[in-house]
């Protein structure tokens, strides 16, 4: 493929002209004009070298294209992302498409949801997104952003930080189970309690005889 910043005029002549010295002379003079020339065009084409230009004139492209929801307050990153999409966005404006991209760009992580699906009014939405917004300014940034990218009628209900949290919980339980028995000295009742009287007696009948010696 032909690369005007190395194609010579020479190069381009028909094999007619190659041999006559004059016309091979003046197209080697305006080589260093071509030169020139295309390396001044490769500064004013802009957008294919984005990524390589400085943020100042990032800043510019900006304003000059009316980018929506730019702001200084965005990273570079951030800022690039928004004006190589603005011109398509221009077209698409006052749709829920184009807030959800604006939203995108601007945090990877922003989905927005509609009215209906999660109970609102009519012709509300919201934002939800998990990025961190840093700054009242950038909060307040965002929201004129989607104000600006929606259509009249729609009413934004609020921008929702996500934050969600993963671990491992660990339970445990011991069941104890256990019978109290409680002994007491047998207790009586000694008025009430009941005895067996046993007697014993004997009967002795006797007589007494005496018996002597006759003389």
């Amino acid at each position: 493929m032909a690369n005007l910043a190395t194609t010579k005029i020479v190069d381009l002549l028909p094999s007619s002209l190659q041999s006559d010295s004059q016309v091979i002379a003046a197209a080697t003079a305006l080589d260093a004009e071509l030169t020139a020339v295309t390396a001044a065009i490769e500064e004013c084409l802009l957008l294919p070298r984005l990524d390589g230009l400085a943020e100042d004139v990032v800043d510019l492209l900006a304003w000059q294209w009316h980018v929506e929801g730019y702001s200084e307050l965005l990273t570079i990153i951030q800022k690039r992302s928004l004006i190589l999409q603005s011109i398509a966005w221009h077209r698409r404006k006052g749709t829920p498409g184009l807030v959800q991209d604006l939203v995108s760009a601007i945090y990877s992580s922003g989905v927005v949801t509609e009215w209906f699906d999660y109970g609102g009014e009519p012709y509300h939405f919201r934002v939800q997104t998990t990025g961190v917004i840093s700054s009242e300014a950038i909060y307040t940034q965002l929201r004129a952003a989607i104000s600006a990218a929606k259509n009249v009628r729609s009413w934004l209900d609020g921008v929702y930080i996500v934050r969600e949290w993963t671990g491992a919980m660990y339970m445990g339980f011991v069941v104890h189970m256990a019978k109290t028995l409680t002994l007491h000295p047998a207790a009586f009742d000694a008025q009430s309690g009941s005895m067996g009287l046993y007697f014993r007696g004997a009967l002795h009948n006797g007589k007494i005889l005496t018996v002597g010696v006759a003389e």
